[in-house]
């Protein structure tokens, strides 16, 4: 049994701390939370941008892998594996929303989602795994992020640069 919640504490949000922009929220998550960086994108989380390291965007292809393993649900309910899925809603992105993954690593269901999503790119990082580029990347989404202060987020990711970065 989870401990109650104290009381007299309400429902804060990040969007209410003094110290946070309201207009200047990002997403940004690793593997299993790059997953649900895509899976939030999709269900319409009020962000500027968001940003998949390494999150799979069919997770009937990783029930097919054998999973995770921390998986709140049955592996073998193909429908529910299919609508926690965030390549099946890419449609609905409705904020910039940016994919990375080392060249060496499973990332063609975020490859595929980038292409029917108008609002999302995939970036292959070349000559990286799952792990090796994370450091350099998260660096550099970092300094973007510091640096977008325009009306309309701007991003700019290219294969040379994210080479460039990582070596």
């Amino acid at each position: 049994m989870l401990p109650s919640r104290p009381s007299g504490l309400g429902r804060v949000t990040i969007r209410a701390r003094p110290d946070v922009d309201p207009e200047r929220i990002y997403l940004v998550g690793h593997s299993t939370g790059g997953t649900h960086v895509l899976n939030a994108a999709v269900a319409g989380a009020p962000v500027r941008a968001a940003f998949s390291l390494g999150g799979r965007a069919d997770l009937v292809e990783v029930a097919l892998d054998g999973g995770y393993g921390n998986e709140p649900f049955s592996l073998s309910d193909t429908a529910l594996s299919a609508m926690r899925s965030p390549n099946r809603w890419g449609g609905s992105l409705a904020v910039p929303t940016y994919y990375f993954e080392g060249e060496y690593e499973y990332y063609i269901d975020a490859v595929s989602m980038a292409y029917y999503a108008p609002m999302m790119e995939a970036h292959l990082v070349p000559d990286a795994d799952h792990f090796s580029y994370l450091g350099a990347v998260k660096a550099n989404i970092t300094e973007q992020i510091l640096a977008d202060k325009g009306t309309c987020p701007s991003f700019e990711f290219s294969e040379r640069m994210l080479y460039q970065i990582t070596h």
